[in-house]
């Protein structure tokens, strides 16, 4: 997994490989300025699927959504990574009904973030099951199955809108057109779906 991002004027290459993040950080004039290892055993993290930025008050943090151990997983890095990490792993377990069973819940497949409140997308083996969580107190607000999704599908993107009060899904079944679903942000209930009728080429 490899990612470039700004965060308060640097840029950040994220390289994920062999277990180990590699995070190196460039200055205005893209000099570099300082590398930072973090190992997936630091970070309970073994599979990278997406990120987001966190911006709570002066501090950024990077969130890493995949898996560790088959579960799903987020974990949570101060940016620069000077700080601890943090796993939310135990949230998802105990929090969300669907990801109860040790074979549930495989991965987070999909992350965005409006405010201090996280949207994440989990696959199930009977589909998607879609979590509302408060990074601040590191609780799951909600969580419920997306009605309509099929098993075997996957997510490829996610993103959210404040003003609509909704985030957007893009997933799709192997060798399938894209589905784009919108989804209430409060209730995590979908009020859209929009079906690709043909394959992008990069699909």
């Amino acid at each position: 997994y490899t990612h470039l991002l700004q965060v308060s004027g640097q840029t950040y290459l994220l390289h994920f490989v062999n277990a180990l993040l590699t995070l190196s950080i460039f200055g205005a004039d893209m000099a570099l300025a300082e590398t930072h290892d973090l190992t997936a055993a630091a970070l309970r993290l073994d599979a990278v699927r997406t990120h987001a930025l966190w911006r709570n008050g002066t501090a950024t943090h990077l969130l890493l959504a995949g898996s560790w151990l088959g579960r799903p997983q987020v974990a949570v890095v101060p940016m620069p990574p000077h700080g601890a990490t943090t796993a939310l792993q135990s949230r998802f377990q105990a929090q969300v009904p669907s990801c109860s069973s040790p074979t549930a819940c495989t991965v987070v497949s999909g992350i965005a973030v409006l405010g201090s409140i996280a949207f994440l997308t989990l696959e199930h083996p009977a589909g998607l099951v879609l979590a509302s969580l408060d990074l601040a107190a590191a609780a799951v607000r909600r969580s419920l199955p997306l009605d309509g999704a099929s098993a075997g599908i996957r997510v490829t993107a996610v993103t959210a809108d404040a003003v609509l009060g909704a985030f957007f899904i893009a997933a799709n079944l192997p060798y399938d057109p894209s589905i784009i679903y919108k989804v209430n942000t409060t209730t995590l209930e979908p009020y859209g779906v929009a079906r690709m009728r043909t394959r992008g080429v990069t699909q």
